[in-house]
């Protein structure tokens, strides 16, 4: 059963509809990474929105899809990509500009699309991850990429409208073109796909499995009686592929996900940050201590605590998280930590001398901004890369 509702209170520019198309990549389930690209696509229906009911049988009001609206004779289609603030397809970035310009809180909104698009992901991740360990034997071996499309209503609330598995990659407008060539660059980049000789990868293993199976003189190992040569080629295939401990596959991972955060270049990380795993680390279902793990790695200087709702793999098996994560290497636990700048020094101040200025009431410091306002900030800076087309007008 699918449950559907109509949101009569859009956010209106100009009088028309609009909803957002945000490209969101999952790289790994388990651990769970989640990033949204820098630039989207924001639609808007051709005719201007009329919340009477009088049109509701006209489908270019209430609809933004560009598959509906490109056929309307008022819909206008932008022939310069730079120019990604005209027509009836704006950037992310335009539309972000546009908000800002009148006294909107861009980044307290973002920080809200960013939190439906982790819940959305993390809706699913049991069962995701429950296939994946069924018919995925290593974790690097796919991604996920998602069209998310998201409606803002006129209280600045998002509400997911769908989520496709195979986004469109057509580039009939040059906006598309500009936004959708680099978005698949950089994704790319970041997935990091390894070039790898499978002739040179198979002789590599199969010189392993000799090693495994012959001593240094030449002759075989394991002569018991009754065992023959091709039970000892499977059992040291599986001692092959099993060398690996539970240590080295934990740095393994941690590599991994700092290595793709190098490689993001327009990517925006959501999911793990400094504050993600309190916020939502008790929506998470898939028994796997992974995630903790990760956490604990990339952000040592934050308090990691169960979440609010502890549930019970994290009670009967929080002394193996631990043993876990510091097999990974230095610098973990599970106990409480303190922040940079949080201070110990919690006494009373000692007396000022007659004369003397209060220095912290005389100067207000400028306040920095958060982990979460900067990351906000990547989606309002315009898209310079990509490749740009033009559509010439025709004489």
């Amino acid at each position: 059963m699918v449950v559907g509702k109509y949101i009569d209170n859009p956010l209106l520019i100009n009088g028309h509809k609009s909803d957002l198309r945000l490209y969101v990549l999952v790289t790994s389930y388990d651990p769970l990474l989640i990033y949204i690209y820098e630039e989207g696509l924001v639609r808007f229906a051709t005719v201007k929105y009329d919340n009477t009911g009088k049109n509701l049988w006209n489908p270019c009001m209430h609809l933004c899809n560009y598959s509906i609206n490109k056929y309307h004779s008022d819909y206008i289609k932008s022939a310069d990509p730079d120019l990604d603030d005209q027509g009836h397809k704006w950037s992310l970035s335009a539309f972000l500009k546009h908000l800002k310009a009148n006294n909107i809180d861009t980044v307290q909104l973002m920080q809200s699309i960013e939190d439906v698009v982790i819940k959305s992901i993390v809706s699913v991740e049991f069962a995701v991850n429950s296939a994946s360990k069924m018919f995925v034997p290593h974790r690097n071996n796919c991604f996920e990429l998602y069209g998310f499309d998201i409606l803002v209503d006129s209280d600045l609330k998002p509400w997911l409208l769908e989520v496709n598995l195979s986004p469109s990659l057509n580039t009939e407008a040059p906006i598309d073109m500009k936004i959708k060539s680099a978005m698949i660059s950089d994704l790319l980049s970041l997935v990091g796909i390894p070039a790898i000789d499978p002739v040179l990868k198979r002789a590599q293993f199969n010189q392993k499995i000799t090693s495994l199976t012959t001593t240094e003189d030449g002759t075989k190992k394991d002569r018991r009686p009754g065992v023959t040569a091709e039970t000892r080629k499977y059992a040291a295939i599986r001692l092959a592929s099993s060398t690996s401990s539970l240590s080295q596959e934990l740095s393994r991972m941690i590599r991994d996900a700092k290595e793709q955060y190098a490689r993001r270049k327009g990517w925006v990380r959501i999911f793990p940050t400094s504050e993600t795993w309190n916020n939502y680390g008790a929506l998470l279902e898939y028994s796997s201590s992974n995630n903790l793990i990760l956490h604990e790695h990339l952000f040592p200087d934050v308090m990691m605590k169960p979440a609010n709702r502890v549930r019970s793999r994290f009670k009967d098996g929080f002394n193996e998280v631990r043993k876990r994560s510091q097999s990974a290497g230095p610098g973990t636990g599970t106990g409480k930590r303190v922040s940079k700048d949080e201070s110990f020094d919690r006494g009373p101040k000692s007396p000022k001398l007659r004369g003397e200025e209060d220095v912290s009431d005389s100067e207000d410091k400028p306040r920095k901004p958060t982990p979460g306002e900067l990351r906000c900030a990547q989606y309002e800076k315009p898209l310079e890369k990509g490749h740009r087309t033009t559509i010439k007008k025709k004489e």
